[in-house]
C-alpha cells in the first residue's frame, strides 16, 4: 500500500486503520453512494425483517435467529435472509433446531433489483454486524426509509445516528445486545 500514489476508502473510520497500520501513501475519504430505484413494493403478508450480504460469522445472522422464538412470542414475524456464505449450513440448522421453518426464509444470492425489493418492503432492516466498513445496504435501506436496528460499530456510525436514523445497540453489551 506504501507504493500506491493514492487510496481511497469510503470514510475517516477505514482512513484511520491505514494509517494505525502505517500506510504513509495519501489517503482520501470519498462516500459512498447509491442510486435509487424503482422497484416492486412486495406485499409482506406479516411483519417482516430482512437482513442481507454474505453469510460469514461477524455479520451474526446467528443471534437474530437464536432470539426469533422471544420474538414470535410477542408478534407474528418472518425473518428473511438474503445472501450466501460459509455460515449458511450453520444458519439453517440452528433455524431447524428452533423449530423455525416456517418463520425464516433463506433467500440466497438474489439480484440488485430483488434484494431493494424486499428491503424496500421490509417492516425492518438488521445489520447486527461486528465489524463494517462502510455498508451500501444500511444506506439503501435509508434510501427506501426502512427502519433499521443495528450494531453500533465504528463502520455504521460514520453513518448512522442513534433515535434518528436507526436504533443502534452495543454488540459487546449482553444486556443491550440482540
Amino acid at each position: 500500500l506504501n507504493n500506491a500514489s493514492l487510496i481511497i476508502t469510503p470514510n475517516d473510520y477505514l482512513r484511520s486503520i491505514l494509517i494505525k497500520s502505517g500506510v504513509k501513501a495519501k489517503i482520501s475519504v470519498i462516500e459512498n453512494a447509491v442510486e435509487k430505484l424503482q422497484v416492486e413494493k412486495r406485499q409482506l403478508p406479516i411483519y417482516t425483517i430482512t437482513m442481507a450480504g454474505r453469510l460469514v460469522a461477524h455479520k451474526r445472522f446467528d443471534k437474530i435467529i437464536q432470539i426469533m422464538p422471544k420474538l414470535l412470542q410477542n408478534i407474528n414475524t418472518e425473518i428473511i435472509i438474503i445472501g450466501d456464505g460459509p455460515e449458511m449450513i450453520r444458519l439453517k440448522q440452528i433455524a431447524r433446531s428452533l423449530n423455525l421453518e416456517n418463520n425464516i426464509k433463506f433467500l440466497g444470492t438474489l439480484d440488485y433489483r430483488s434484494t431493494m425489493s424486499y428491503i424496500s418492503s421490509s417492516d425492518l432492516f438488521i445489520m447486527p454486524s461486528l465489524y463494517e466498513g462502510m455498508s451500501h445496504l444500511l444506506l439503501e435501506a435509508m434510501l427506501y426509509k426502512t427502519p433499521i436496528l443495528a450494531s453500533s460499530i465504528q463502520g455504521n456510525l460514520s453513518i448512522l445516528k442513534d433515535k434518528e436514523n436507526a436504533l443502534l445497540f452495543n454488540p459487546e453489551n449482553k444486556e443491550e445486545s440482540i
